[in-house]
């Protein structure tokens, strides 16, 4: 064991395969049950058996010893963790993976529909209901612990109540093994992507962002040509062009009735919501011919467009969902068109990696979903997609888009 990871634990995190350990690669890593490695909590690299961890948890189910959970036995336990929760609500009751549904639930983990449930079926069942969690691999020991150690002590206090034992004793300790329990099921067992899903729309109320991101169609081609005519009269701007340079002779090399003298790009394209209508904000990147960049931002959407500074433009971007800032990004590669090369679509994709809103093995995924379809290259070559039909591809690859957004995405 060291501090560093081996090369067979750099294969393991490092799922895309690109050499390179993301962020996001490692908190999956870090929360994944089924790794046979971890990083514990003295900050040591060591071993992981998720199926160790879970043995005891699974021994206080099996209430007769039998090597199996039976359904009678499944709900039981099912019971009191159910009743715990609703004695104990805790901030993840509305995101809880485990519900009264304790039926339906048996049948899930009982893969083989044997009628039982034996320790490899358990884990598994265990495993993907933690993974949801996003609980660090470090943290679980220790709430799968205190869990199984309360559900045992609950039934031995059943036990010796039905024995006759002091009464207010038992329930004094009943009560408190009853919060533990509630305290660990509400950790173990949270959602976590419908925690963030929730959180974000009480922060959207609380801005009066509202739900439906735009209902107006994106700014058209004719739109951003005025917003090209904007950016050329105000700054001597090209987007989407070389820079006109002067010959010797003293002619452009390329005609325009404007001094172009550097060369810019439209990097986003996001809707801001205001009462009456959509308006549209871009990020103009402009770089001139020694390589020097400046970042302008505008306001518009039809013919008039306002120049405005990034304390206007940032707030807006920030609230907007990941899906939406992607959406945003190819948006501004189109430049108004409905439809863009599929090169130029994954020119746009690699911008969304490079700014971490996307995930490198999602243009792979990607390319070889529309490789499914256009088996030619030259018709590869030639392929046009539109904006929303390159969301419409990353949703079907994995990319996980909430519904509101979806409506909006195919407006």
């Amino acid at each position: 064991m060291g501090r560093g990871p081996d090369k067979d634990l750099m294969a393991c995190i490092d799922k895309d395969g690109d050499g390179h350990i993301s962020f996001e690669e490692f908190v999956d890593w870090l929360t994944d049950p089924t790794a046979s490695q971890t990083l514990h909590s003295d900050g040591w690299f060591g071993s992981f058996d998720f199926q160790e961890l879970v043995k005891p948890l699974f021994h206080v189910f099996d209430r007769d010893g039998s090597g199996s959970i039976s359904m009678e036995e499944f709900c039981e336990c099912q019971a009191i963790l159910s009743s715990s929760l609703a004695l104990h609500p805790s901030a993840n009751q509305e995101a809880l993976l485990i519900d009264k549904d304790a039926l339906g639930q048996y049948r899930s983990a009982d893969r083989d529909g044997d009628g039982s449930i034996d320790l490899v079926e358990f884990t598994k069942w265990q495993a993907e209901i933690i993974r949801k969690s996003a609980i660090p691999n470090s943290a679980v020991l220790l709430l799968l612990r205190e869990l199984a150690e309360s559900l045992a002590d609950v039934f031995h206090i059943d036990m010796l109540q039905k024995e006759g034992g002091e009464v207010s004793g038992l329930q004094d300790a009943l009560g408190e093994r009853v919060k533990q329990i509630a305290a660990a099921a509400g950790n173990l067992y949270k959602d976590q992507a419908e925690l963030d899903r929730i959180e974000l729309e009480k922060q959207r109320g609380a801005v009066g962002v509202k739900t439906v991101y735009w209902k107006d169609p994106p700014p058209d081609e004719n739109s951003m040509n005025a917003l090209m005519r904007t950016c050329a009269s105000d700054l001597g701007l090209r987007c989407g062009k070389s820079p006109t340079r002067k010959s010797t002779r003293g002619s452009s090399k390329q005609s325009s009735t404007l001094a172009i003298s550097t060369l810019g790009q439209v990097r986003l394209c996001i809707p801001e919501l205001d009462q009456a209508k959509v308006n549209w904000l871009v990020q103009v990147a402009q770089q001139n011919l020694e390589g020097d960049e400046t970042v302008h931002y505008y306001r518009g959407g039809k013919t008039t467009w306002k120049p405005i500074g990034e304390q206007e433009f940032l707030p807006v971007l920030e609230v907007l969902p990941k899906e939406v800032q992607i959406y945003a990004v190819v948006l501004a590669q189109a430049m108004g068109r409905r439809s863009i090369r599929f090169k130029e679509a994954l020119k746009a994709l690699e911008v969304a990696v490079k700014t971490g809103k996307l995930r490198p093995h999602a243009i792979t995924r990607v390319q070889q979903e529309v490789e499914k379809l256009v088996e030619d290259d030259d018709d590869l070559q030639e392929l046009h997609i539109s904006p929303s039909e390159v969301m419409h591809l990353l949703v079907a690859t994995g990319l996980q888009v909430h519904a509101d957004v979806l409506a909006q995405l195919y407006h």
